[in-house]
């Protein structure tokens, strides 16, 4: 039984990795630093906190990056082994 979830365990933070979750995690960064200074018209902090809008917005450009990375690491699965 400690195998069995030791070894999902594993799998799930090498499909995680695999997703390129580090390079998400600084992209999600770099969206709200850029939304809220560039796009920001005049907003205080507080209304740009609990704008929903623009956290689904990252959100979902968040999980079509992940999305593409999948893709990606599933059909390259042959170019990318070493021989």
């Amino acid at each position: 039984m400690k195998n069995a979830l030791f070894y999902r365990i594993s799998q799930l933070i090498g499909f995680l990795l695999g997703a390129r979750i580090f390079v998400a995690a600084l992209l999600t960064f770099a969206l709200y630093v850029s939304t809220f200074f560039l796009f920001n018209q005049e907003e205080s902090l507080r209304s740009f906190v609990f704008d929903f809008k623009v956290h689904g917005i990252i959100f979902c450009t968040v999980l079509s990056i992940f999305a593409g990375g999948i893709i990606n690491q599933f059909y390259d699965r042959e170019k990318d082994q070493l021989t």
